[in-house]
């Protein structure tokens, strides 16, 4: 009887696979479609798809041509309807481009460079992807379509508008002049607009403040009360009068403030102003000005002292009521020990 004994290597018989070889295989696995994602996104990135329909000129010329400089070589118009021309140089060519504002003049001068080495569809103009609906347009009727909703897109918000916005829609030849005063930093701008040989001013710490403070003096004596009030719902329209009379006192309050505090930079520094005028009449040309006060601003309940560390009673229209008082008894006393007379028809105004 012949026996026959097999010697098998070690390597052919099966092995028992473990947990850690099991997950370093996989980690292997994982770390090769990892490589292999991130080089075809490294493919996709190195090509160049620039699709001129999503893009603005500008965008799209600046990936063309790098390093591209825009220039505002003109300037017309008046200040609240600037003209500006842009020029920009590409292949040794010079395009212009004009606009309103500067970024529409750089759109219009890179639409026309583009234009020498692009051929555009629709007629040369850039458009963007929006839906277009197939709604057929009767360009003979009088009815207006809004165009956003036939576009599928969603109607932009009117712009709220500012008082100097609609004056220079009711008056567009209005003439603004502004001046400079460093002595009232709340003050610090002037602005006069002059309208059919009428001036009004308004001052402010800034341009736009001034401004639009001027704009709404105009408004309250020139414009139509319907109008301001559907073209500005957050504007409060108050009667000419009563505003002139308003803005004459607190003119001769601030400049009071300014004349007394004219060599003192560190007082001159408030947060909140406070006046009483005297009248005679209903006049205000011989108005005149009894006091003026600064002071703190209100004091929430959880910083209120018991102890006196702070006073919680120096608002500036508090003070002005003291001087006012102060004011009264001195009138008082004159008229006991002099036998002077008071005035008869006297107001007083805060």
């Amino acid at each position: 009887m012949k026996v026959i004994v097999l010697k098998l290597a070690k390597s052919v018989l099966p092995k028992k696979i473990s947990r850690s070889d099991l997950s370093r295989d996989l980690k292997i696995e994982e770390s090769y479609k990892i490589n292999a994602t991130t080089q075809n996104v490294k493919r996709k990135k190195n090509e160049v798809n620039i699709n001129i329909n999503e893009k603005n000129p500008i965008s799209i010329l600046n990936e063309l041509r790098l390093g591209l400089k825009y220039e505002v070589i003109e300037q017309t118009g008046p200040s609240h309807n600037p003209v500006f021309k842009v020029s920009v140089v590409v292949d040794d060519q010079t395009y212009y481009g004009i606009g309103n504002s500067k970024k529409a003049a750089k759109c219009a001068a890179a639409t026309d460079a583009l234009k020498s080495f692009i051929q555009f569809p629709n007629n040369g103009t850039i458009t963007s992807t929006n839906k277009v609906s197939n709604i057929k347009i009767d360009f003979t009727s009088d009815q207006i379509i809004n165009k956003k909703r036939l576009a599928g897109g969603t109607p932009k918000k009117p712009v709220a508008k500012v008082p100097a916005m609609l004056l220079n829609e009711l008056y567009p030849g209005a003439q603004y002049a502004c001046s400079n005063d460093e002595s009232d930093p709340y003050a610090r701008f002037k602005v006069t607009i002059t309208i059919n040989n009428e001036t009004f001013s308004g001052t402010g710490p800034s341009k736009k403040v001034a401004r639009n403070a001027a704009a709404s003096a105009a408004l309250n004596k020139l414009a139509c009360p319907d109008t301001v009030s559907q073209e500005l719902p957050n504007y409060n329209l108050t009667n000419r009068e009563d505003q002139e009379k308003a803005d004459t006192i607190g003119r001769l309050v601030t400049e009071k403030f300014v004349s007394l505090m004219a060599n003192d930079l560190t007082h001159i520094k408030r947060k909140v102003l406070s006046g009483i005028v005297m009248t005679k009449g209903s006049s205000l040309i011989d108005a005149e000005v009894l006091c003026v006060a600064t002071g703190t601003k209100c004091v929430s309940g959880e910083h209120i002292s018991i102890t006196g560390a702070s006073l919680n009673d120096m608002h500036a229209e508090i003070i002005a009521r003291r001087c006012l008082m102060s004011f009264l008894y001195d009138q008082l006393d004159m008229l006991q020990n002099e036998g002077t007379t008071l005035v008869k028809i006297v107001s007083f105004m805060l």
